[in-house]
């Protein structure tokens, strides 16, 4: 608003170069008033300021003198019309503007008429005025066209915004979809495991370790509820620090052990010292629902070896199964989706009875989850 007032006042101020301001017609007032308003108003009406100045403009070819406010006022239309108006009245109204300047000024301005009969110098007036509206309609031209990128890129950028939200909303979800369904899912597994174990047991000091291990396992569950639960109600970007790590590993073994089922743990190599936060959390994870499968489809025992090499972790889950194994069910895709979030790989098979789950994870720079 600013910048349109300076340049509504330079305007006015040009427009009265020429005649003593007391000496002048009541029209040339008219033609300097409009100046002054059409850079303030041209925003908020450009098609009435068009329609108006062009009336005025062509009442102006009766006149007598060209004055110098006529000169910037047909300039300050030519403007208006590239920079303000919308296709395809914008094409429709300069073609009109062009065509009429040529017409008014060689057939039926006054001015012209009076100062010179010769064809040759009337060509050359009216090409004097078509170069200077077609220098003020460029000027619109590059203005807008500059206003239309910069929306653009604007446009661009909160479009970008919106996907990288979104694919950070969609991530959170299935991370947080993954832990809900590890840490249910072997929970659960293990409670009712020891449940049934105590409940068919005569043994005291059986059922008494049954409870036992419910509670641990129960209240361990609960904990880890409590930070995926924290992620939905504040919507905060998670931690790196993982809820659980390579360092769980060993009482997720004795968890699973208290369950009934025979788990043999064997860990080679040794771990870096600094482990990736996101790859500790995958290896976690994934042994826990191969032995949350292992307890639900094997038949009571799984081996679970951790190799520790260069740049890598690799762990493979054996266990014996029951049933169809080509169902997958969200476990198997969860433990796939980990691995290949934090840049691992992850493979299943079965080889004479055994199920085996095998997955590569880098021990450094993995993604986080």
């Amino acid at each position: 608003m600013i910048r349109d007032l300076a340049v509504s006042l330079l305007c006015g101020a040009v427009s009265l170069i020429g005649r003593d301001l007391m000496s002048r017609p009541l029209f040339d007032y008219l033609i300097i008033a409009l100046v002054v308003l059409v850079p303030i108003i041209s925003r908020r009406w450009p098609r009435l300021v068009v329609f108006v100045a062009s009336v005025v403009l062509f009442a102006s070819l009766f006149q007598v003198e060209l004055t110098v406010g006529i000169i910037i006022l047909a300039g300050q239309v030519a403007y208006i019309i590239r920079r303000r108006l919308e296709e395809p009245l914008r094409r429709i109204v300069t073609i009109g503007m062009l065509a009429a300047d040529f017409v008014g000024i060689f057939w039926v301005s006054q001015t012209v008429q009076e100062a010179t009969q010769d064809i040759a110098r009337r060509l050359f007036v009216v090409g004097w005025s078509l170069l200077v509206l077609a220098v003020c309609m460029l000027v619109g031209e590059l203005r807008r066209r500059a206003e239309e990128e910069r929306t653009r890129e604007i446009s661009r950028a909160l479009e970008k915004q919106r996907l990288e939200f979104e694919k950070r909303s969609t991530e959170q979800r299935a991370f947080i979809a993954r832990e809900i369904h590890d840490v249910v899912t072997h929970s659960l597994s293990v409670i009712v495991a020891q449940a049934d174990g105590g409940l068919y047991t005569k043994d005291t000091e059986a059922q008494e370790e049954a409870l036992k291990s419910i509670s641990r396992v129960g209240r361990t569950s609960l904990r880890e509820m409590r930070g995926v639960v924290g992620l939905l109600r504040t919507g905060e970007k998670r931690g790196t620090q993982p809820m659980a790590g390579f360092g769980d590993l060993s009482e997720l073994i004795n968890s699973v052990r208290s369950a009934g089922i025979a788990v043999g743990y064997r860990c080679t190599g040794t771990p870096p010292e600094e482990l990736s936060a996101a790859t500790s959390l995958s290896l976690y994870r994934i042994v826990q629902e191969a032995l949350t499968n292992a307890n639900k489809h094997g038949g009571g025992q799984a081996d679970v070896l951790v190799e520790w090499l260069e740049g890598i972790v690799r762990l493979e889950v054996r266990n014996g199964y029951m049933g169809d194994v080509r169902n997958e069910g969200h476990g198997i895709a969860g433990m796939k989706e980990r691995a290949e979030l934090v840049g691992g790989t992850f493979n299943q098979r079965s080889d004479a009875g055994t199920w085996i789950v095998e997955a590569k994870l880098p021990t450094v720079g993995g993604n986080e989850q």
